[in-house]
């Protein structure tokens, strides 16, 4: 809810809360790997894409874990690390191989959500990953 308000400090509390519960737990499944997902997200709106690029990349691992390789929280994951690879000025100095590696996870997001929505190629999702990988190639 926070996080949708754009309230990110409260969404942090509340992120790094349910974060300590599972890390305690020490249990690797799909509502952890939510909780990772949503501190990515909340860094990602902050503009701290390194942060957020860590909790996507944790987030990933664990989906790749519990889920199958067509599972639509895996093109998610994916999907955010492409994002993160097309959005980190951090990774400027890579300029050519930032944009590969961006355009190598949207790629592989954009198979699986073919594969979730049944080809249905104006689904809200595709049209939002085929948007940013037209972004990489006008950026190129």
């Amino acid at each position: 809810v926070y996080l949708n308000k754009s309230e990110y400090e409260q969404a942090l509390e509340y992120g790094d809360k349910a974060y300590t519960i599972f890390d305690n737990s020490k249990q690797n499944n799909s509502c952890f790997a939510k909780v990772l997902n949503t501190l990515g997200l909340i860094f990602f709106e902050k503009d701290e894409f390194e942060k957020a690029f860590e909790y996507f990349e944790k987030s990933y691992k664990i989906r790749k874990e519990v889920y199958s390789e067509d599972h639509r929280d895996l093109a998610e994951s994916l999907k955010n690390i492409g994002i993160i690879y097309l959005k980190n000025k951090c990774f400027d100095y890579f300029k050519n191989e930032y944009y590969t590696k961006s355009l190598e996870y949207l790629e592989k997001s954009y198979k699986i959500y073919k594969k979730v929505y049944e080809n249905n190629l104006s689904h809200p999702d595709i049209a939002e990953l085929l948007n940013h990988i037209g972004r990489i190639y006008l950026y190129k």
